[in-house]
């Protein structure tokens, strides 16, 4: 029993230590805009990223796919636009980041 009370509260200590971890990750900011202007830069970040052959693209992919929440529904549908129009993707990995984000983000607009 004793065993198992000290196993218990071992696994709880572990389970705050990862929970802070993860508090300390998150950031807060406080931004002077609305939730349209945040759209707007991710807009921005996709579209400066679009084409390129560089780390930018997994990193762009990478914050607009957690990020999904603000981003308008209107620019959603420019991103899909953007995407589906786009010529050159850049290296073969980088039109995966894309070919994902774009079905990601269809998807996003259908559970709406």
């Amino acid at each position: 029993m004793i065993n198992d009370d000290r196993e218990i509260v071992c696994k709880i200590s572990v389970l705050e230590e990862l929970l802070q971890e993860s508090e300390d990750k998150m950031m807060q900011i406080n931004f002077n805009g609305d939730i349209k202007d945040i759209s707007m830069i991710l807009v921005s970040a996709e579209r400066y990223a679009l084409g390129r052959m560089s780390y930018i693209v997994s990193w762009t992919y990478e914050v607009i796919k957690r990020n999904l929440h603000l981003i308008t529904e209107q620019d959603k549908k420019v991103m899909i636009e953007d995407i589906e129009k786009c010529k050159n993707y850049g290296h073969d990995i980088d039109k995966t980041c894309w070919s994902e984000l774009l079905e990601i983000l269809k998807k996003s607009l259908e559970d709406k």
